[in-house]
């Protein structure tokens, strides 16, 4: 039976509560190194954003219901109450982070710096970011985006993370979990949500359920700005009441040290210099000295603490740079200092059709604060520009050992020690990173920064896990860490389902986004792809190959009864090696051994030999010839003296056989692991003997189906029973075709092998049984005469998308499934 633990999460913590449980009847039948994400179906960002929609949003309205989401927590905290023989500990990773938007530190203090992840909330560090503690209470909203301090300490932070709703085929309704307002705490520990920005309806556009910025005014305490899916918002009351200063949605916002603002208002630049009145900035009518107006992107702003009449603004196109520029006289005229060039676009990656953009995912434009003429913008990477140098690259994507100028891609903010200019933080969807030399080198800063967002993890015999992350790859935890719960990257990407093989630790499997699947025979030290070409027929028609984060089930035993793989043995000599001869010993000693601890020595087929020295043994065990001495058939032990001291290597044979009844010990095709045989006769050496190898496995993906007038049967879900043969590409053999267009979500196989549950993105439930019959390509494909294999539809909730399966460990019959889509209940 398959004894790999597989666990799918949706995203993030608060994520797991998203499913619904139904329960089936049924009716029994027979280098570390970050890789960009892809160009193409579901391209860049906007993949993930489709897929976490998917599984997400309510189908029917395409939002998430934020009373939903809570009310999914009400019932995981039921649930756990139920369970409480179980204890739950954490296991990291705690020496990466994830994908983080917001840092502040302390105006008071530098070593307690504040970080806002998406998906675990805030946390806090009081040494300088070189630990880290979760802050924000684990039943509040977790996606934190923003965060200011006002004048007398205070700590604001704001939720909802809009800008998954950006470009490509991303949905515009975000698919993470709408903000639920902002959080104010006066020590800097305990947070509370405030009640003017709670949402005032279910819908997730309703106000509050994005603030995207925030800014406090430098001496008013009370005074505080927030850039909201509503408007640009202001409250003077330290955020009991709010005034709307900006209508529409405002992603972008700066402020000045003296409280001047700049606010990005769906693509003009608006500034204020008393806080509550506007005028543009920005011109309709383009000059070499203006700055033009930009819609179809982001814009970012940044002021000097120096001298608040450099200001510097960055313009995306969609997702592509625009342009850089800056004012020295406070945006009375402006210079642009940058410009998208072949050679020269930090928001963007590849080259010709691999080529992919991220400026309305990732972008941050700050300016030093020692140097009013230098600024770093971040986009896939980081670049610097200074007024003496113009722009350098300032980070590397490659995250080997002691590399000084690795970020992990994808850069979201980036802010300065207002006590210490040298000292500047940075974040990414690697987490955060510090730099203590003005940007020059950095080193990554997540201990105790669990913000992982995991799709799935399989966890191996020996507990060790591998998990597939949101643009962190595939880690593994095998505890060799110096941190307790520290992972290594093993592969890059974005990770998605992943298992450990039970037969073989070092066998291990993982995938990143749009059905790239590979497996390692090393415990993940090298990776190689493992399909037939067959099964990327959709991808060469120009269809989708699989879901975004493909399922795939790993199936092990190690007593299948019906296989049909052979364990082959001869039975060998014994043999022994004294190493060679000095010209001075003449006397050797020592014992024969044989693997078979059953075999035994034939004393008149001893042969030694040493050069041109020769002696043998009668059946009695004395031995004769150029040597004389003893040899105990028995215990296999001898004393032998050469007549002449030899020089040559000195072996000794000798053979050996079984007696009828014999217990050997042989080895599986599969990790060699041992199969116990019992021999039915007598064996002699140079005697091969036959078993039947009850140590297999099976393989499974689940591939989109599609039917073309030239292929009417593409995808679907493929087996191999070979996937522990690293020798070669695996025989995969095509055993069900769900329907055109029917892509598949989650899979499970039942403890005996037998059935294969499938469930898809549309909601349905497909039952593939008699599986264990299927031992050859004309049993198990779709298409052959003797098609043994069955594909019964158990179920279907109404295009809902099914994100899990289990079965019951002896009864295949119960099987429960979860099902996404907040808010519905059907």
């Amino acid at each position: 039976m398959k004894r790999t633990l597989k666990i799918s999460l949706l995203a993030g913590s608060a994520a797991l509560v998203a499913a619904v449980a139904a329960f089936v009847a049924l009716q029994d039948g027979q280098q570390r190194q970050y890789q960009p994400r892809e160009s193409g179906i579901n391209a860049a960002y906007a993949g993930y954003s489709d897929y976490m929609h998917m599984l997400k949003a309510n189908q029917v309205t395409g939002e998430i219901d934020p009373n939903a989401v809570q009310a999914a927590w009400a019932q995981m905290q039921q649930i756990a109450s139920k369970t409480n023989t179980l204890n739950w500990e954490t296991r990291g990773p705690d020496n990466h982070g994830g994908r983080t938007r917001a840092l502040l530190i302390d105006r008071n203090n530098s070593n307690i710096v504040y970080a806002g992840s998406v998906g675990g909330g805030l946390y806090r560090s009081t040494n300088g970011g070189a630990s880290w503690t979760a802050v924000s209470d684990p039943g509040a909203n977790q996606s934190v985006v923003s965060l200011c301090q006002a004048a007398n300490g205070d700590i604001y932070y704001g939720t909802g993370e809009i800008w998954l709703g950006y470009g490509g085929g991303g949905s515009t309704s975000t698919p993470n979990f709408a903000g639920r307002g902002v959080c104010k705490s006066t020590d800097g520990v305990n947070f509370v949500q405030l009640a003017s920005t709670v949402p005032a309806n279910n819908s997730g556009s309703a106000a509050w359920t994005v603030v995207a910025r925030m800014a406090a005014h430098p001496t008013d305490a009370n005074t505080i700005y927030a850039a909201t899916n509503n408007g640009l918002m202001k409250t003077t009351d330290g955020g009991t009441t709010w005034t709307q200063l900006l209508s529409g949605m405002i992603t972008d916002f700066s402020m000045s040290v003296s409280g001047k603002l700049w606010v990005n208002q769906a693509g003009r630049t608006m500034k204020s210099t008393d806080g509550s009145t506007f005028t543009e900035a920005s011109s309709p009518v383009l000059s070499a000295t203006s700055l033009p107006r930009r819609s179809g992107g982001r814009i970012r702003y940044t002021v000097s603490p120096q001298d608040e009449n450099y200001v510097y603004v960055v313009q995306t196109s969609g997702s592509q740079l625009s342009g850089v520029y800056r004012s020295t006289d406070g945006g009375a005229t402006w210079a642009r200092i940058a410009q998208r060039s072949n050679n020269f676009d930090p928001l963007c990656n590849g080259v010709g059709s691999g080529k992919y953009c991220q400026g309305e995912w990732d972008l941050f434009l700050t300016v030093s604060s020692k140097d009013k003429d230098r600024v770093w913008l971040g986009g896939i990477t980081v670049w610097t520009w200074s007024a003496a140098t113009g722009w350098e690259q300032a980070s590397t994507l490659n995250d080997f050992a002691q590399n000084p100028f690795y970020l992990h891609a994808d850069s979201h903010e980036l802010v300065v020690d207002p006590n210490n200019p040298d000292v500047i933080f940075t974040s990414n969807d690697g987490g955060v990173f510090k730099s203590n030399n003005h940007g020059a080198s950095w080193f990554e800063r997540n201990l105790g920064y669990n913000t992982y967002q995991y799709f799935g993890f399989g966890v191996g015999k020996d507990r060790r896990l591998l998990g597939g992350c949101q643009d962190n790859g595939t880690s593994y935890l095998d505890y060799t860490s110096v941190s307790p719960h520290g992972v290594k990257k093993v592969a890059g990407g974005d990770g998605g389902h992943s298992d450990i093989s039970w037969l073989d630790p070092k066998v291990m499997f993982s995938e990143t986004q749009n059905g790239d699947f590979s497996r390692s025979d090393d415990e993940g030290e090298g990776w190689s792809s493992f399909e037939s070409p067959y099964m990327n027929l959709a991808t060469q028609q120009g269809l989708q190959l699989a879901s975004w984060m493909m399922p795939f089930e790993l199936w092990e035993t190690t007593n299948d009864a019906l296989s049909h793989d052979t364990v082959r043995f001869q039975l060998l000599p014994g043999i022994r090696s004294m190493g060679f001869g000095d010209g001075v010993k003449r006397t050797f000693r020592g014992k024969i051994s044989h693997l078979q601890l059953a075999a035994k020595f034939i004393p008149n087929t001893l042969r030694i030999k040493a050069g041109p020295l020769n002696a043998s043994s009668n059946a009695n065990g004395v031995v004769s010839g150029d040597a004389t001495g003893i040899f105990n058939a028995d215990s296999g032990y001898f004393d032998i003296t050469f007549t002449s001291p030899p020089i040559a290597e000195v072996i000794l044979t000798c053979n050996v056989y079984l007696p009828a009844g014999s217990s050997i010990g042989l080895k599986s095709s599969i990790g060699a692991l041992p199969v116990r045989a019992i021999t039915p006769t007598r064996l002699d050496s140079g005697q091969v003997f036959k078993i039947q190898d009850p140590i297999q496995s099976m393989f499974f993906v689940g591939l989109t189906s599609h039917t073309t007038a030239t292929f009417p049967k593409i995808g679907g879900i493929f087996m191999t029973r070979q996937v522990h043969n690293f020798s070669k590409t695996p025989e995969w053999w095509q055993i069900a075709h769900l329907g055109n267009g029917v892509t598949p979500q989650y899979m499970k196989i039942s403890n005996d092998g037998n059935h294969l549950f499938v469930s898809t993105t549309n909601g349905r439930l497909y039952r593939i049984s008699n599986l264990l019959a299927a031992r050859k390509a004309s049993q198990a494909f779709t298409d052959s005469a003797n098609y043994l294999i069955s594909v019964a539809l158990i179920g279907n909730w109404s295009g809902r998308s099914v994100t899990g399966i289990d079965v019951h460990p002896t009864d295949a019959n119960r099987v429960a499934v979860s099902l996404g889509n907040y808010g519905n209940t059907s």
